[in-house]
């Protein structure tokens, strides 16, 4: 009987493996898990432990569109299995491919069911985990696996180690984990030398990269390509360039790193010869060229490598779309969207992201309420990322209540969600909800403020004129939360003061100042000289203005508005004169207002608007 058993479990394995082919072929393994149907329809044919039955061979592969997220569908096939209580199988169970072993805070009881665990199983879990969102875990797993007796082989390091990569930032495991590969006796695997150059890259230890790199007697690409990289991302292009200059093959990977590392540091020119001189070339290195244009802000250089681009992936779309809404182009990102979606690719949520930012810039509510609902009716997934970016683009455009709504929905709030929410609840005027929001968040929530949290709370003060608050969130801000005030905080509290007539207190501040108050600063001064008429002080900061912004048209009306509303006709007609002298030119007030058409947003000036009496 046992032996029966076996060899039906040997053919159930082939079974399942060949199912899984199949279906891998047919989606390029974009959902590990859209096997799990065909799976479920195998299992539940299943009528003894000894006798297994195949209901047809064409496998059925489920999508989105049909209602039902893969991963619901494979712990529903799990759940069938074990109600037919039918054992896993121990050579290639397609679970072990799964994000549900990838993705889960407790995976072992899943795990445990494999009654005789092999090396190969161990493996596909330290796997599945080392991409999770707790790599830490393939960690623990691989020291169960040490404590049970198994003997880790050159399959099970890499994995490891890129999990110990992605823990360097915290934790130190890379050291730990190259001495067992030692005593291992796999050092000279060039897959676990190449993984640990990129462990030890990851943990901002280049040396110890730089060592086990020179020790590659053989060394293969896959060791140059590593070492190349971890130069890249340690900001050394000039040495990443001479290892690639030593390169004697060179894949499309080499060059595709180093056309990405200039990306990052902005250096356009080199990637372009680099980009020239690739003898071949994938989607990869139209991308990372793509994304050097866009890091650099040149819109038109993007654009005409996006519209040459033979062959464009869901990261070319998404990468144009960032780089238009970065740049202000928020129409066009729109627009594009829309050819997007005549496409076969699938909209992600950094495609979101982008348009929301769009319409956030834009002012466009119904636009991104669109977007909102064809997220719903896509099931696109809100994590905090996406969720910020609806915050954000809500109280952008106006309605601070749906901004609050989504904001109490988002389970992990990260310190984006509570400056997005702060911002909007200041830029709305709503103080009271600024402060008791920042208060909950340093109280109760334990997420630390920055800068921009504290900046967005000074602004909340100064709509709100709450002088208290704001001289006391001042004083606090280097001994309760360790932050150096900036302009940018000194600029939001002489606003305060400014708005409230304390004159003297303001110009007091700018003095004692570690810094030089620059325009906006000053600004605000001169703003709350034009609320209190008070146009002494203004003679002083609103000349010091015209220095430092001798082309600004709006400092030169200010000033001149103070004067003439203080009766100082001869100062008024002079600082006009000077602005006739500048060639300064004042900039017509706009408005802008959205068409009937989808998109259509113009900008008109406001005497056109003006109804005659």
């Amino acid at each position: 009987m046992d032996e029966l058993y076996a060899t039906q479990e040997r053919k159930f394995s082939r079974i399942i493996w060949w199912h899984w082919r199949q279906v891998d072929c047919h989606i390029n393994n974009q959902y590990n898990t859209c096997f799990a149907q065909e799976f479920f329809k195998e299992t539940g044919c299943i009528k003894s432990r000894a006798r297994i039955e195949i209901d047809g061979d064409k496998p059925f592969v489920p999508t989105h569109h049909q209602g039902i997220h893969p991963l619901r569908q494979l712990k529903r096939a799990h759940a069938r299995r074990l109600l037919l209580k039918a054992r896993p199988d121990p050579l290639s169970s397609p679970f072990t491919r799964s994000p549900l072993m990838a993705a889960p805070p407790t995976p072992n009881p899943l795990f445990s069911q494999f009654l005789r665990p092999s090396v190969l199983h161990w493996n596909t879990l330290i796997r599945g985990l080392s991409s999770g969102d707790n790599p830490r875990e393939a960690i623990h797993v691989f020291r169960s696996m040490l404590r049970r007796g198994f003997m880790p082989n050159n399959y099970t390091y890499p994995f490891l180690l890129k999990a110990c990569a992605a823990c360097a930032s915290s934790e130190s495991y890379g050291c730990a984990a190259h001495a067992r590969v030692v005593k291992t006796g796999l050092e000279l695997d060039p897959y676990i030398q190449s993984a640990l150059i990129h462990t030890y890259s990851e943990g901002k230890d280049l040396g110890a990269a730089r060592r086990v790199f020179d020790r590659c007697d053989d060394r293969e690409t896959v060791c140059w390509n590593a070492m190349i990289d971890g130069y890249v991302k340690a900001g050394e292009l000039a040495v990443a360039r001479g290892v690639f200059d030593r390169m004697e093959r060179k894949d499309v990977v080499s060059w595709n790193t180093m056309i990405h590392g200039c990306a990052i540091l902005g250096e356009l020119g080199e990637a372009r010869k680099l980009f020239a001189g690739m003898p071949q070339r994938n989607v990869v290195s139209w991308n990372s060229m793509l994304a050097a244009h866009a890091k650099c802000g040149d819109v038109e250089g993007a654009r005409a490598v996006f519209a040459e681009m033979p062959k464009r992936d869901i990261i070319s779309w998404n990468t144009m779309l960032a780089c238009l809404a970065q740049s202000g182009c928020s129409e066009e990102a729109l627009a594009l969207f829309d050819e997007m979606r005549r496409t076969d690719e699938e909209p992600t949520d950094a495609t979101m992201v982008s348009l929301l930012s769009a319409c956030a810039h834009l002012g466009a509510l119904d636009e991104g309420e669109r977007l909102h609902a064809y997220m719903e009716e896509h099931k696109i997934e809100l994590n905090t990322i996406l969720s910020t970016a609806l915050v954000d683009m809500y109280a952008k455009c106006g309605s601070i209540s749906r901004a609050a709504e989504i904001f109490d929905g988002i389970e992990q709030k990260d310190l984006l969600a509570w400056n997005a929410i702060i911002g909007g609840m200041a830029i709305h005027g709503r103080a009271d909800g600024a402060l008791q929001l920042f208060d909950e968040m340093t109280k109760r929530s334990g997420v630390r403020p920055d800068d921009i949290t504290l900046v967005m709370v000074l602004t909340a003060c100064s709509h709100a004129g709450m002088v208290k608050e704001g001289r006391r969130m001042l004083k606090c801000m280097k001994d309760s939360y360790g932050i150096e005030p900036k302009l940018e905080h000194y600029g939001c509290v002489i606003d305060i003061l400014a708005r409230a007539g304390l004159f003297e207190e303001a110009a007091e501040l700018t003095r004692a100042m570690p810094m030089e108050p620059n325009a906006p600063a000053l600004g605000a001064l001169l703003g709350g000289c034009r609320i209190h008429r008070n146009s002494e002080v203004a003679d002083g900061v609103g000349r010091h203005l015209l220095r430092l912004q001798p082309s600004h048209s709006g400092r030169y009306v200010l000033l001149s508005n103070i004067y003439t509303t203080a009766g100082r006709w001869d100062d008024a007609e002079e600082v006009r004169g000077r602005m006739l002298i500048n060639g300064v030119a004042k900039t017509p007030a706009q408005s802008l207002a959205a068409g009937k058409k989808k998109q259509q947003l113009r900008v008109m000036p406001v005497m056109a608007m003006v109804m005659p009496s």
